[in-house]
């Protein structure tokens, strides 16, 4: 197979430029792998994340590494943003001050409807 040497040095580079951008480094491996490597938390020093067979497919996983970690902060920020409301309880005496729906004559147990903050 003739592969050409300018597509293959350009994902290479893109590679190596994208693992750089996301804070891991390329590391030859053992048989011509490549591994992608970590020092930085969540993983801890000296991890390896990834060992590959060719450029293209490390290129394809720091792609998706990128892209999860993209959605993540996405995540993370929506649940910022919202503020949890505390949790209601089966009585008047609660946090969100529920209006009287009903009382059963029988047992006289009351039943509340609670509000929910805007």
């Amino acid at each position: 197979m003739n592969d050409n040497p300018w597509l293959i040095a350009g994902i290479i580079d893109r590679t190596k430029d994208m693992a750089k951008e996301l804070g891991l480094r390329i590391e030859p491996g053992s048989y011509n792998n490549i591994e992608i490597m970590a020092d930085n938390p969540p993983y801890g020093k000296n991890v390896m994340l990834a060992k590959l067979d060719d450029w293209a497919t490390a290129n394809l996983y720091l792609q998706g590494y990128r892209q999860g970690k993209l959605e993540m902060t996405a995540l993370a920020k929506s649940k910022k943003a919202k503020p949890k409301e505390p949790e209601h309880i089966d009585s008047e005496t609660c946090w969100c001050k529920p209006a009287l729906d009903y009382t059963d004559p029988d047992t006289g147990v009351s039943v509340y409807v609670h509000r929910r903050t805007q």
